[in-house]
């Protein structure tokens, strides 16, 4: 995975870019548009534990839930665009799901915490990194939007993290 921190902002830019010119009417578009959502997740995972592994030991956060959450984001998602080719529920036609409406709301909204967290993770242990002790929110909320925004973010992210990845390993890593 760690393949995203080692390639250039224009080239992940690009990446990002060409699979939106896709539509996902087709079963093209919708591979495509998977292949994105697989492509952005594994790149906030990229940075979320290659971040991680960069902090001491003994102050390191836990990033099983990190990692259990990015995975089944992506796969919700999957699940989403390639089954029922993506959906909506208004006023008008939250009726015609019946008790699935039941199913899909909480799971919607759990799932969406889920990416909020995801790339909040990824946002503090960037911050942790770039500041040496372990960030909180108010430290790290400008990489949480430039993460969140991710084609203007990505331009201030991607040379930041391949700065600190050249640098040698500290010790106690």
């Amino acid at each position: 995975m760690n393949v995203f921190l080692h390639l250039k902002a224009f080239q992940l830019f690009l990446i990002f870019i060409v699979s939106a010119l896709f539509t996902s009417s087709s079963i093209l578009g919708r591979t495509i548009e998977c292949l994105f959502v697989c492509i952005y997740i594994g790149w906030i995972y990229s940075i979320g534990t290659s971040m991680n592994e960069l902090i001491p030991t003994n102050v390191r956060p836990r990033a099983a839930y990190f990692k259990a959450s990015c995975l089944l984001v992506s796969l919700w998602i999957i699940v989403i665009i390639m089954i029922f080719g993506g959906y909506s529920i208004d006023q008008n036609n939250y009726r015609s799901y019946g008790y699935w409406l039941w199913v899909l709301l909480p799971l919607h909204l759990y799932l969406t915490f889920s990416l909020i967290y995801i790339i909040y993770f990824a946002a503090k242990m960037l911050t942790s990194v770039i500041d040496g002790e372990i960030a909180d929110f108010s430290t790290s909320y400008k990489l949480f939007f430039a993460i969140w925004i991710y084609p203007i973010g990505l331009w201030f992210i991607q040379p930041v993290i391949q700065k600190i990845l050249s640098r040698p390993p500290q010790p106690g890593t």
